[in-house]
């Protein structure tokens, strides 16, 4: 019953999510299921946060510590850095004093992870530091390894490559002590249901890491033939699960390795064959930019620089880079140099001098490698003297442009208006046309009723007017072609003809002419408001009569009352 109902609140809330918000069908599930619904709406911040304030509003109530840190734990992960930040100080105060295996180390590893993305890693460490000392003293296992790992690579980072190598082994040999598995094990919570095998499988996923993390090591320590050899073993190893992602991912590492190694083609191979199952827009950055600088290394500018601006617009839209791939700008950069192409240098030079300040700080394998190839004064001067001669073509560009959208607009002023004449014309002519037309079509369509028949209902409509029958409220062409035992057809074809309008103008028309009259003789006819007119005249509306009367003259009721009722000088 359980399953169906969530199910259902699945189902409802992604039709919800653009109506309403439904809190009384997730207030139908229990606490595990707001958790694993959270999960599968990953990407919809709005309909996450509505499960986790569901969440979070029922730990409240039950003044359940753990559980309301669960629930600012997930609005911890939905939104912007500033107010992720704040719900991870949220579970850090409120849970600093427990002794317990998750919180409040999870709100400092929150605050690293939100740090981490918005390339400030000096902070990313410190919170990870910080993370590690709370998962010590209570005794984490599974969160002191996860933390290391994040360690580690945030000092390769930072540039202590060969500290990380050290740590990187030391690591792996805590993933692989039976210590760790159990550790693992116990992590998970029981309520968690998990598939067959689902456990062993994740927990070799920590290994792969493990030997991936080795290999990164020593890339930023420039050994690649070490890292060489443990990116082999981690592909051989990988054989062992199911989960083809985890073996594209160590395939297309392997592809960075070669790349230093100046095996571009056997690079290429490796890249191409995994980026097919790479999803994760930092993934497919980096791989573009190794792809593409091996096809440059192979004098293949065409395709270098058409994976180079694939890598380039995933930084444009997700603004996110490591300093390892910060080189991906220096290459276009040259690229469009050699080309002549300023505009392009400029924007390189930019987003050169921008990451220049991200990471100079921060980040001495930025300093070291990339200072030392491209002297950051120099581009600081390039870009300026590119600014000055920009600034030079566009004065000269601005006048011509000057000149040129006056000229087209006094062009486009005459076209418009002779267009104009010429349509007024055209349509003044084809006016009269049609109306001969019309005058033709209605004598031709009236010759099939008889004289006699005409003679008729035109006797009928002189009585209907001079009765005045046309102020009756809600009269139609039906019912009045009834009353004169009649057909609609013909009726509205005599009327067309004879009155040379449509049954509805020539009803109208009657109104307004018999309101305009009483208004014009009777003064006390004009004291009465405009509804009430509109019902004397047969209007079930004061807006329909006001409308009517002003299409028939120009002006509306309430003016031309005004007007009468005005003195004379």
């Amino acid at each position: 019953m359980k399953f169906i109902l969530l199910y259902i609140c699945t189902f409802m809330l992604h039709w919800a999510s653009a109506q309403n918000p439904f809190p009384s069908r997730l207030s139908a599930l229990d606490d595990e299921e707001l958790l694993e619904i959270f999960n599968e709406f990953s990407g919809d911040s709005i309909a996450q946060e509505q499960i986790a304030r569901t969440y979070l509003d029922r730990a409240r109530r039950a003044k359940d510590t753990i559980k309301m840190a669960r629930g600012y734990d997930r609005l911890a992960r939905i939104f912007h850095h500033e107010k992720n930040l704040a719900f991870a100080d949220s579970i850090i105060a409120l849970t600093e004093h427990l002794h317990h295996k998750t919180y409040p180390a999870l709100g400092y590893i929150l605050k690293a992870a939100s740090y981490y993305n918005r390339n400030d890693y000096l902070y990313a460490l410190d919170n990870f530091l910080l993370a590690e000392d709370a998962s010590k003293l209570n005794n984490n296992l599974y969160f002191q390894t996860f933390i290391q790992k994040n360690i580690i690579h945030m000092k390769m980072i930072l540039g202590n490559s060969e500290e990380s190598i050290k740590l990187s082994k030391k690591y792996l040999k805590e993933i692989e002590s039976t210590k760790f598995r159990d550790a693992y094990k116990n992590y998970i919570r029981e309520s968690y249901e998990l598939k067959k095998g689902e456990v062993e499988e994740d927990y070799f996923r920590h290994y792969l890491e493990a030997l991936d993390l080795i290999t990164q090591a020593y890339m930023y320590s420039k050994k690649y033939d070490s890292a060489l050899k443990y990116s082999k073993r981690s592909i051989i190893e990988s054989d062992a699960i199911i989960n083809n992602e985890m073996y594209y991912s160590l395939l297309a590492r392997s592809g960075e390795v070669e790349f230093y190694l100046g095996n571009y083609k056997n690079a290429i191979d490796s890249l191409v064959k995994g980026i097919n199952s790479r999803k994760k827009p930092h993934s497919l950055l980096n791989d573009y930019y190794y792809l593409g600088s091996a096809y440059l290394k192979l004098n293949n500018n065409k395709l270098g620089i058409y994976y180079l601006d694939k890598a380039d617009s995933i930084y444009n839209r997700h603004k996110k880079i490591n300093p390892s791939q910060s080189r991906l700008f220096h290459l276009l950069y040259d690229y469009y140099l050699n080309e002549g192409n300023k505009n392009k240098q400029l924007e390189y030079l930019n987003k050169v001098t921008f990451i220049d300040s991200l990471f100079s700080e921060d980040v001495r394998y930025f300093n070291e490698k990339i200072t030392y190839e491209y002297d950051i004064p120099k581009m600081f001067k390039a870009k300026n003297e590119l600014i000055e001669i920009l600034k030079s073509q566009n004065k000269h560009k601005s006048k011509m442009l000057i000149i040129l959208i006056v000229a087209l607009t006094i062009i486009s002023i005459l076209l418009i208006y002779f267009w104009r004449q010429r349509f007024i014309l055209r349509r003044r002519f084809n006016n009269l046309l049609e109306n001969e037309s019309k005058k033709k079509n209605q004598i031709s369509s009236i010759s099939d009723i008889s004289i006699e028949k005409v003679n008729d209902l035109l006797d009928k409509l002189d009585f209907f007017e001079k009765n005045k029958n046309f102020l009756e409220v809600n009269l139609n062409l039906n019912k009045l072609a009834k009353s004169f035992e009649t057909n609609s057809n013909y009726l509205s074809r005599v009327v067309n003809l004879k009155k040379e309008k449509n049954f509805s103008q020539y009803l109208h028309d009657l109104r307004i002419e018999y309101a305009t009259e009483r208004l014009i003789k009777d003064s006390f006819f004009r004291k009465y408001t405009i509804k009430a007119v509109a019902e004397e005249c047969g209007y079930s509306s004061a807006e329909s009569f006001s409308k009517a009367f002003y299409r028939k003259h120009g002006i509306y009721p309430s003016y031309f009352v005004k007007k009468l009722n005005k003195p004379k000088s």
